[in-house]
């Protein structure tokens, strides 16, 4: 019996040995495609148009491969047509101005392919006075004291709201908070709430003190055309960070269309200090 069940062992173990190949040079199909990267910020030259192409998907990320150079590239404001040309990694157009206002249609062709987008860029909101509340929570170890710096703004039809602050103790960088408003985000009202800093003390901090404390912080409202929302929401659950493409998600809302992803966008800033 020992015999018959070693022969066995042995005989699968050849089959199994004889069924083992290497498989290399797998080619998968692939749908190549333009990926687009662009933010029309009001009163800033349009410089920073990206255009890639997507790779194989077993292929590693390579930015000469990716980068598409010779494309043509034009963006419309109703009235007239600006041509962008390609330089270190990117199309501009320095005679093209981003308005808040205007419509802005965008139109690209490369090698047979072509993918169109519209956006507009809303105007700036005005940030009224900023406000404060101090809220205590405690733990098992000790009480909390979270500073919150808010205000209140009524949102404009068919334009989202994020907001961040920046501040020169903390190298100049900004932050965007996880939450993105709609104008069906007001409450009775009809305002918006809108948080800027959220901050955990381990002590009270007097009004004098806090007053202090948020000299050095400078407060901004991004107000973004409203196709904005469907990508933030669906990028990463909306925790996309600065970066435009920063998040990992299969079924990402763009508004490019065509042989074309990514994203082409409106969007207005305003900046408060305290």
């Amino acid at each position: 019996m020992k015999l018959n069940n070693y022969i066995l062992i042995c005989f699968i173990s050849l089959t199994l040995l004889s069924c083992e190949q290497t498989v290399t040079n797998i080619e998968l199909p692939y749908l190549e495609q333009l990926v687009v990267n662009c933010v029309l910020q009001n009163g800033d030259v349009v410089d920073s148009l990206r255009l890639e192409r997507t790779l194989p998907l077993l292929e590693k990320y390579d930015e000469d491969k990716a980068l598409v150079k010779d494309a043509k590239v034009e963006i419309s404001d109703g009235e007239n047509n600006y041509t962008l040309y390609y330089q270190n990694g990117f199309y501009k157009n320095d005679s093209l101005i981003a308005t808040s206002g205007k419509k802005y249609s965008l139109k690209i062709e490369w090698k047979g392919k072509k993918a169109t987008a519209n956006t507009f860029v809303p105007n700036p909101v005005e940030i009224p006075e900023l406000n404060y509340t101090i809220e205590k929570s405690s733990d098992t170890w000790a009480d909390w004291y979270n500073l919150k710096v808010y205000c209140l703004i009524k949102p404009t039809k068919n334009v989202v709201y994020n907001s961040g602050w920046g501040s020169s103790y903390h190298g100049s960088q900004s932050y965007s908070f996880y939450n993105i408003l709609r104008e069906i985000d007001t409450d009775a009202q009809g305002y918006c709430k809108v948080n800027f800093l959220d901050i955990s003390f381990m002590e009270k901090i007097d009004s004098t003190n806090i007053k202090k404390f948020l000299k050095d912080y400078l407060f901004i409202l991004y107000s973004y055309d409203v196709q904005f929302y469907q990508f933030y929401i669906t990028s990463n659950n909306g925790r996309s960070g600065d970066e435009i493409f920063g998040g990992n998600s299969n079924n990402i809302i763009w508004n490019v269309k065509g042989d074309g992803i990514g994203l082409f966008i409106g969007r207005a800033v305003t900046f408060k200090s305290y």
